[in-house]
């Protein structure tokens, strides 16, 4: 709640939506969510989302695939990342929705903080795969997105046209 109020007064606006970090998030957390004010969440699939009928909270679903039964995300984080910018192309033209495209600064850096250097093998691989190119492929993204006539808007300003549960 203390890190809601710090952006709040760094902004000058309402923090109103939520992602959770890596996308973990389990479904009791949205109740507590609402409770705090939130309007939206945007940590699940759509997939994930339809199944939650007791929260009055909107999702604002990230973009996913499905294969065997799992959701796999990749218009964000590190599956930006990670996914050749061919794959994002042919995704993007696939799924022709709303495309929820999440991106931390951190995402940007050459190089990873030292801090994470504490980090477990597995977490600091994840970290640095592919990162030294990854401002270059995220900028040609977004030539294609505005070439293909995609408008940039801020979540809070589509998230009340959205409802993925009805």
């Amino acid at each position: 709640f203390e890190a809601r109020n710090i952006l709040s007064s760094v902004v000058d606006e309402q923090i109103i939506g939520y992602r959770a970090p890596a996308l973990n998030i389990s479904d009791d957390v949205f109740l507590i969510l609402q409770e705090l004010g939130f309007t939206y969440d945007s940590s699940i699939s759509y997939q994930r989302a339809l199944k939650l009928s007791t929260v009055e909270l909107k999702f604002l679903p990230v973009n996913s695939f499905r294969i065997f039964g799992k959701d796999f995300y990749w218009s964000g984080g590190a599956y930006l990342r990670i996914m050749p910018l061919v794959m994002l192309k042919m995704l993007t033209r696939l799924t022709r929705k709303p495309l929820l495209i999440w991106l931390h600064p951190f995402e940007l850096a050459q190089e990873v903080p030292d801090e994470l250097h504490r980090l477990s093998m597995k977490d600091r691989l994840r970290m640095n795969l592919l990162r030294k190119n990854n401002s270059i492929k995220v900028t040609k993204f977004i030539q294609f997105l505005l070439s293909d006539n995609y408008d940039f808007v801020k979540s809070k300003d589509i998230v009340h046209d959205i409802n993925c549960r009805r």
